[in-house]
């Protein structure tokens, strides 16, 4: 039994669908949506854990809830597990490590609470100091193509072409790390705008698209609940902006974009060339920066950061 005082604590705290493998949560109190009477009640205490035959044959609830405290706990607990496991095979196994990296990405996108989010840097730390002892290890990685369009996917990408970037530019150590993750951050908007917008294989009519231009502003909200350094949540703005102000979403130019801003543009629109999409196939890494080149002549991306962009791609480690 659940006594009056947790349930008056579990009605001032707000509630967050699970998703994953159920018997994770066997450790926290779970809910269930009750449609007749409006409102969650207790499905299992904490220290039960939900029957395998019962999930197999469907008989549990569709949605099932726990609290949002619960949530962050958990998914900090896996945070710490995912990054045990990329320790192991970070140096040996490419595949597996980028496998690694997009799950704890999407466990962590689930829930984009400030200290979540402020966890990842530990994950970035990892893969940086494997970077800085072997570069293939990045690399590697990147050579690694999956049919994939989540936006964890296309973040690992960006962030892992971020760190050639700033290793081939001569940044500091610390704005190395700072870089990569705001290449890991950069998307995190976009878990405010639906999927069925973002995985629709299709050109996006007008009222979808004012949904998905509106997803820099949405990362800039949440990173700035986070204590990550200011510069992660003004490119995660920024990102999409050029500089002769034809971007999205203040159209703001040069003069107010900072320059991770506008190599993350370059950086950015290369990966989304390059990769598989519900909407196109990838297309070749050459006629991809022929586009963003001609992006250049144009005045809508930075000259220096194409540079050095095309400089960390063909460049040896």
């Amino acid at each position: 039994m659940v006594s009056k005082y947790r349930l008056m604590e579990i009605r001032k705290e707000r509630l967050v669908e699970i998703s994953g493998n159920l018997e994770d949560y066997k450790d926290y109190d779970t809910y269930y949506l009750d449609p007749g009477l409006c409102k969650f009640i207790l499905y299992k205490p904490k220290g039960v854990g939900i029957d395998g035959f019962r999930v197999k044959q469907g008989k549990i609830p569709q949605r099932l809830y726990v609290s949002l405290s619960d949530r962050v706990n958990y998914v900090s607990r896996s945070q710490q597990r995912y990054n045990k496991e990329l320790k192991k095979v970070l140096k040996v196994n490419p595949v597996k490590s980028k496998r690694v990296l997009k799950k704890a990405l999407d466990l962590s996108l689930s829930v984009p609470e400030p200290q979540i989010l402020e966890h990842l840097g530990k994950t970035l730390d990892l893969v940086v100091e494997g970077y800085l002892a072997n570069p293939e290890i990045v690399k590697n990685m990147i050579q690694i193509a999956a049919k994939d369009a989540s936006t964890s996917a296309h973040s690992v990408n960006v962030m892992l072409y971020c760190l050639g970037y700033a290793r081939r530019a001569g940044f500091s150590l610390e704005d190395l790390k700072l870089f990569g993750l705001i290449g890991l951050l950069h998307d995190v908007g976009k878990t405010r705008v639906p999927d069925q917008i973002l995985k629709a294989p299709r050109k996006l009519n007008p009222e979808e698209f004012e949904q998905i231009i509106m997803h820099p502003g949405h990362g800039f909200e949440i990173l700035s609940q986070s204590k990550l350094n200011r510069k992660i949540r003004t490119v995660a703005f920024q990102h999409h902006e050029r500089l002769d102000g034809s971007g999205y979403p203040r159209k703001s130019g040069r003069k107010e974009m900072l320059s991770e801003s506008k190599a993350l543009a370059v950086i950015d629109t290369y990966e989304a060339l390059t990769n598989w999409r519900p909407y196109k196939y990838p297309i070749d890494p050459i006629k991809a920066l022929g586009i963003i080149k001609q992006g250049v002549l144009e005045g809508r991306l930075d000259e220096e950061a194409f540079r050095i962009f095309v400089q960390s791609l063909t460049s040896s480690p």
